[in-house]
């Protein structure tokens, strides 16, 4: 039944499958204006200070949050598949992804955080 339904034994893997695919387009301007905005600092001979003014703008300090969520959760959900697909002791497995997804998802909270930081506090 699961085969006629398209679900699968996990019932999810095609929300998973476009959750990886959504994440890597919107990464990828996001990405573009990160480097853009990079080379034109490094071009201005940018120095500790410019950079956070850099950051401190409100533009900048949301585009550059979300591209710090949405690496690292791009990160740990496509880790995810490669662990699953080259782990191949189940008891291994679970407990493999949970410390993976923690330390993307918690590195990911602390850079979006010390974002917030720089802009609130300095």
């Amino acid at each position: 039944m699961a085969r006629a339904k398209g679900t699968g034994p996990s019932h999810g893997g095609t929300h998973h499958w476009f959750l990886v695919k959504i994440t890597a387009v919107v990464l990828i301007p996001l990405t573009l204006w990160f480097f853009f905005n990079l080379l034109c600092l490094i071009a201005e001979g940018a120095t500790y200070s410019r950079s956070l003014e850099w950051i401190q703008k409100p533009y900048n300090a949301f585009l550059l949050a979300t591209l710090l969520a949405a690496s690292f959760y791009h990160a740990g959900i496509s880790g995810q598949e490669i662990i699953v697909d080259y782990v191949h002791k189940h008891k291994f497995q679970i407990p493999a992804v949970m410390l993976y997804k923690f330390f993307c998802y918690g590195v990911g909270l602390l850079s979006v955080f010390s974002v917030l930081y720089i802009v609130f506090k300095l």
